[in-house]
């Protein structure tokens, strides 16, 4: 699961040198403004838009992304002699922190940003490029790969998948523009719409791409990310669908981060997995507060995922000071109101019908279908 990074960033390339050589065949302008440079208003000519990038912000809000360092170094945990420091929350062969706010598991909250901000600049440059077809010669292939991209204005809705509806919360959203691109050679699809005003920022992106090496397998993703211009404050949801190990392995994971009281946080991940060799199992984290004094995190393990009740063996609530130091593991009533369990993203949050749809997951993932 950790070669997906390179994947998404060697497939996405292709698309970046795309979009350069379009920019410098036809020039650019240094203007912030969302209107279509043609001047017939449907966008086709490429629109001029300078996107957030969103690791930034997040980083101002939540912890430090954190490492395990490898082998037996703990460079966030607390002395041995500090009981519970040895918990899943700072084991070595396998932290639940680094799953939770790292940078190299699937399901950590950096990586998913970074992967975010990659497909928000990659979206930047396809609008400014505007809509056509074009054959990009890729060297280290030998090959030519044709690109279709399409830029217009919206004048309807656009939807939301009804297995996204759940984490996404809303069933459709009113934004101005769609950008989109297609290289049908790698089965890669990137839809975006978005909207960008003085006071507020909406970006509603999917993308799909095959899973390649040993096995194959399909993944898919559709993020949505807010920011308020005047407050800095963010909201970012976002749902995973992968099928690997020639479609027998099937990983679902979604979550939520956004703004709480100007400076704080709140994070919402649940993950779902159906591997060949392990356990079907659900893991659920909510958690909050202020990175630089305390917050909290609250863990359930769930097996089977669709269980009424969590496994008493793994579950955990901890409290944290600044880089993740111990602060104990009983929570203050105010931290059971603020993150009650009944708030975690459960097994029917999930896009648990993609397992039996006769759709494939990618087409029912993607708001503008297959």
């Amino acid at each position: 699961m950790k070669h997906r990074s390179f994947l998404i960033t060697r497939i996405l390339g292709v698309m970046v040198i795309l979009s350069f050589m379009i920019v410098l065949t036809s020039g650019c302008s240094d203007s912030s403004s969302t209107n279509p440079d043609d001047g017939d208003g449907d966008g086709s000519g490429g629109i001029d838009v300078t996107f957030t990038r969103y690791t930034q912000l997040v980083q101002e809000i939540a912890p430090p992304a954190y490492t395990s360092g490898g082998g037996l170094l703990k460079p966030y945990a607390p002395a041995d002699s500090v009981p519970n420091a040895d918990s899943m929350w700072w084991a070595t062969d396998s932290p639940m922190l680094e799953k939770i706010f790292g940078t190299e598991e699937p399901t950590s909250l950096y990586r998913n940003i970074n992967e975010l901000d990659e497909l928000v600049e990659q979206c930047e440059m396809l609008a400014d490029s505007g809509s056509g077809t074009y054959d990009v010669y890729m060297e280290e292939e030998g090959d030519t790969v044709s690109v279709e991209c399409v830029v217009e204005s919206l004048t309807a809705k656009v939807p939301v998948p009804e297995q996204c509806q759940p984490v996404l919360g809303r069933d459709s959203l009113d934004l101005d523009y769609y950008v989109g691109c297609e290289i049908e050679e790698y089965d890669l699809f990137h839809h975006t719409a978005f909207k960008v005003t003085a006071t507020e920022e909406w970006f509603y992106t999917y993308f799909s791409m095959p899973k390649f090496g040993p096995g194959g397998g399909l993944e898919s993703s559709l993020n949505l990310a807010y920011r308020n211009h005047v407050t800095d404050s963010i909201d970012i949801k976002a749902v995973f669908f992968k099928y690997q190990n020639n479609m027998a392995d099937t990983v679902m994971w979604v979550y939520n981060i956004l703004t709480v009281d100007s400076d704080n946080f709140k994070y919402k991940m649940t993950s779902y997995s159906d591997e060949e060799g392990y356990t079907r199992s659900l893991g659920c984290t909510i958690g909050g507060g202020d990175k630089d004094s305390e917050f909290v995190l609250r863990f359930r393990s769930y097996q089977p995922p669709d269980a009424a009740e969590p496994d008493s063996n793994w579950q955990a609530d901890q409290v944290f000071g600044p880089s993740y130091s111990d602060l104990g593991q009983n929570l203050s009533q105010n931290y059971l109101n603020e993150y009650p369990l009944t708030e975690m993203y459960g097994y029917d949050d999930l896009p648990t019908g993609l397992l039996t749809s006769p759709m494939d997951p990618a087409d029912a993932l993607c708001p503008w279908g297959p």
